[in-house]
């Protein structure tokens, strides 16, 4: 029993120290301070070229977790699966789905996030090697709603949440709610909270959800996008998202799409370039593929990329 909990403890304190926002785990504000820091890693390779300012910004079944008020703007079904190449043999994957549903006048979404890392070695207390290998992995499953009312839109989402660690696993449960309220079709201000929940539990350790709220706006004018986010963690630092799209259309039914962004959370621990982020994608018929990336000084780069696909 010591020895699963001395493996516990130290992957639970790996996990602290890194997979909080991409970026965020490199505050000292913020290590070690709450667990499933997965849950605070982003989604999609949009999200990340324009610096995750998303919490106004309508993202298709995506905004499930950046905003579900935004959900209420998905004109069609559409799904889309997400694969992020992080350091250390980390690879965070989702699928995310969503559906306008006449009979509830509204849209209806799901998501289901897995992060894992290839497997590792367990020691004990006494640093001594046990057999094998574990493969320590967190998930996420979300369902949501969404409804517009006028200019106002508002959404909400319940999360299931499970972790595994050698042979210890904890459960929590999470909700997530916002709206969005369009003015002119072009301004776009919006308010979300994500995970309000339970605390997990990993053998007789206790730990909260990365509880977080966030205020954005976004602008739209001709091709281009601007948006600019605030986001208050309840453990960490205050800090601030940037984002800029420009989309333009090709011959047929194909588009393309250039991002950037920047996040100062990375620049605190880091260096200012950390907080940099490009990204673009490119749409052909009902298809879209975008890509995302995000220089992270010494520690390496992050790789994300999404292929959808929308229904008519």
């Amino acid at each position: 029993m010591r020895g699963r909990s001395i493996v516990v403890a130290a992957w639970f304190g790996f996990l602290g120290l890194w997979p909080q926002p991409v970026d965020a785990a490199f505050s000292s504000n913020q290590a070690g301070t709450s667990g499933a820091q997965f849950l605070s890693l982003g989604l999609d390779a949009r999200a990340l070229g324009m610096g995750e300012a998303m919490t106004s910004v309508p993202d298709g079944p995506h905004s499930l977790y950046w905003n579900p008020a935004a959900l209420a703007a998905l004109p069609n079904p559409e799904i889309s699966l997400s694969h992020t190449q992080l350091f250390s043999d980390f690879y965070f994957d989702s699928l995310s789905y969503g559906r306008p549903v006449s009979s509830l006048k509204g849209v209806v979404a799901a998501n289901f996030s897995l992060l894992n890392q290839t497997g590792i070695t367990a020691v004990t207390n006494t640093a001594q090697p046990l057999p094998g290998t574990f493969s320590p992995y967190s998930s996420s499953l979300s369902l949501g709603y969404a409804r517009q009312m006028g200019p106002l839109q508002a959404g909400a989402a319940l999360k299931g949440i499970k972790e595994q660690l050698y042979d210890a696993s904890a459960y929590a449960a999470a909700l997530d709610a916002g709206v969005l309220y369009s003015w002119d079709k072009r301004l776009n201000l919006g308010f979300a909270f994500r995970n309000w929940g339970t605390k997990e539990k990993f053998v007789n350790q206790s730990f909260p959800l990365p509880f977080e709220f966030d205020l954005g706006a976004s602008y739209g004018w001709s091709d281009v996008l601007f948006a600019a986010d605030l986001s208050f963690p309840y453990y960490g630092a205050t800090n601030a998202k940037f984002g800029f799209e420009y989309r333009a259309a090709m011959s047929g039914n194909s588009a393309y799409a250039l991002r950037a962004g920047y996040k100062t959370l990375p620049a605190y621990d880091l260096n200012v370039l950390s907080g940099i982020t490009i990204g673009g994608g490119f749409e052909l018929n009902r298809f879209s593929f975008d890509f995302g990336f995000e220089p992270m000084g010494g520690l390496g780069q992050v790789y994300r990329f999404s292929l959808g696909y929308r229904w008519q």
